[in-house]
């Protein structure tokens, strides 16, 4: 089991402050998303009692929320009309995310050949670790 220094993120690459600084917003807001998307789209699905379709494949019964799934139809219709709009909202921010942080991660593997997408991908991040350690 890994010790608690483990889970620690490793150092940035030497990078002037600005760009530093814009790497911890963008990883922060990152880590929002990933927490915000889900649950407001859990939230939504809460107020309509439907299964989830899952990419047109099959469906999917999520557990509600009792405090919303319990609300009278007028009360879910007004909360699910508040709430699917940041629903949709949070997925265009993930999207805009998205495209600057692999931007990113390309340039630092193409244009400052540093070791940043490598300890991005858990493989290549392996077997780096694996070659280092036979030195």
């Amino acid at each position: 089991m890994p010790g608690p220094g483990a889970l620690r993120r490793p150092a940035l690459p030497d990078m002037p402050g600005a760009l530093r600084a814009l790497a911890r917003a963008s990883h922060f807001l990152l880590y929002v998303f990933m927490i915000a998307a889900p649950a407001s789209g859990w939230l939504v699905m809460s107020l309509r009692h439907q299964r989830t379709s899952v990419f047109g494949l099959f469906t999917w019964a999520w557990p509600t929320v009792p405090a919303l799934a319990s609300m009278p139809h007028a009360q879910r219709q007004l909360w699910h009309d508040e709430l699917l709009p940041l629903h949709t909202r949070l997925s265009y921010l993930g999207m805009a995310l998205l495209v600057p942080h692999v931007l990113a991660a390309l340039w630092h593997h193409l244009i400052r050949h540093d070791d940043v997408l490598s300890r991005m991908l858990p493989r290549i991040a392996a077997e780096r670790r694996g070659a280092g350690s036979s030195t």
